[in-house]
Parts: structure tokens; C-alpha cells; sequence
């Protein structure tokens, strides 16, 4: 007799545990809904001028072309130099900073040009895709080498 009461309680505290997970995944889903509804609100009835849309005459954002510029001057880069081995863009401090790291020692013989030419393979990429049109007026891009250990081996400068 004392072992079906002890069934009976086990089963009811059982049965009461399985409740209150339910009602925590109900409770979990209320407030989910809550909170996209007061996001979804404040979004609605944010004024218009809080929202930055900088862009240019396409409608595009002006700072993303110059990341689809790094992306570009990557794939020609890696197609066209043994030495290459990422790029990297610093958008904030003005000027527009492109950061090319490459496997070059300053020592070596003929690392100033190798990083010569890829400056300008760099700089021709970015002249391609007309990335200068969106510099204001005396605003300027850089274009930098690194070598092996993050030495600088270049820096020049575009406008």
C-alpha cells in the first residue's frame, strides 16, 4: 500500500513538472512576441531623420563600395602575386586605408618593388571600379604594404 502511494506521488509530481515546462515554453513564446511587437512598433514610429541613409546618386552606400573595392583588388591580387596573403580596409579615420599583407622580408632584394607593384595593381583595381568619384573634395585613399611582420615596406597615397 505504501508503494502505490509512493507510485501515485512520483506520477503526480512527474505529471506537474511536464505542466510547468509547458508553461514556460508558453510563457518564452508570449514574451518573444512581446518584445518583436514593441521592436516592430518603435521601428514604425521612429522619425524618418534618425535613420542615416548616406548615400549616393544610385542609392547605394558610398563606404560599401569601398569594401567591394577590397574585395576586388583581393581576387586580383591573389590570382596575379606569390607574395600576397590578405588586405584589409580602415575606413575610420579618414583617409580610406587599404592594408595589403604580404609574405615580403624589408631586407630582401627586390621587396620595394614587388610592393611597388602591387601598389599599383591595387590602385588600378581601384580605378576601374571609379572609387575615386566618391572622395570629396581633397579627401585622398592610401594604399599600404605590409611586409612578413607587419612592417611597413609602402605607403602611398591617392586621390
Amino acid at each position: 500500500m505504501k508503494s502505490d502511494l509512493k507510485k501515485r506521488e512520483i506520477q503526480n509530481n512527474y505529471r506537474k513538472s511536464l505542466q510547468q515546462k509547458r508553461e514556460n515554453k508558453k510563457h518564452t513564446l508570449e514574451a518573444a512576441f512581446v518584445i518583436f511587437a514593441i521592436v516592430v512598433i518603435a521601428l514604425y514610429f521612429l522619425p524618418d531623420n534618425l535613420i542615416s541613409t548616406d548615400t549616393n546618386f544610385k542609392g547605394e552606400n558610398k563606404e560599401l563600395k569601398w569594401f567591394q573595392g577590397a574585395s576586388a583588388i583581393d581576387q586580383e591580387l591573389k590570382r596575379s602575386s606569390e607574395h600576397y596573403r590578405g588586405i584589409a580596409i580602415d575606413t575610420n579615420p579618414k583617409p580610406i586605408k587599404y592594408l595589403i599583407s604580404t609574405s615580403l622580408i624589408d631586407s630582401e632584394p627586390g621587396a620595394e618593388e614587388a610592393a611597388l607593384e602591387l601598389t599599383d595593381q591595387a590602385a588600378g583595381v581601384i580605378e576601374s571600379l571609379q572609387l575615386p568619384l566618391f572622395l570629396k573634395e581633397g579627401e585622398t585613399y592610401e594604399i599600404i604594404v605590409l611586409g612578413k611582420d607587419n612592417e611597413e615596406l609602402l605607403r602611398k597615397e591617392f586621390q
